[in-house]
């Protein structure tokens, strides 16, 4: 027997008496399933809300949890919070591998690429990678002696 399409031709069957009632709940719980599946999988996130939730709270790991990177997102999350424990040394990582992750990622956990319009998100991933380094080489580092300016 074919599988039903969609719940009325289960209904049909059903009513017509060719499934049983236990047949017809095993059925319909299949159905749910592959259409929350389909519907899941065709579902893509969007590049541009990435790559904001990784520029203005990437420390946190929140763009991971957004694309489906729930390891990397969580691993973000506990370095974030245990790195006063380690003189913030688990802070550059994570903020390395924000950086490393707002330039390379283009897809979600679930190898779909991310929707938006390709020109905008290179343009966002490089303004936010300027501003970072911009940032950076104007910050003034504690005790330090030399403005990275000067070089």
């Amino acid at each position: 027997m074919a599988k039903p399409a969609d719940l009325e031709d289960l209904l049909q069957l059903k009513a017509r008496g060719i499934i049983d009632d236990a047949e017809f709940s095993a059925r319909k719980k299949l159905l749910a399933r592959r259409s929350l599946r389909a519907y899941s999988q065709s579902k893509a996130k969007s590049g541009i809300l990435y790559i904001f939730f990784a520029y203005f709270l990437g420390m946190t790991g929140l763009h991971n949890f957004y694309a489906g990177y729930w390891g990397r997102g969580l691993a973000q999350l506990l370095l974030s919070l245990t790195s006063p424990l380690f003189l913030y040394i688990p802070v550059l990582i994570v903020g390395l591998m924000v950086v490393g992750e707002i330039w390379f990622v283009n897809h979600d956990a679930g190898k779909r690429p991310f929707s938006g319009s390709r020109s905008v998100i290179w343009f966002l991933r490089i303004l936010s990678i300027a501003s970072l380094a911009y940032a950076f080489n104007h910050a003034e580092l504690v005790g330090c002696k030399y403005n990275l300016t000067k070089f």
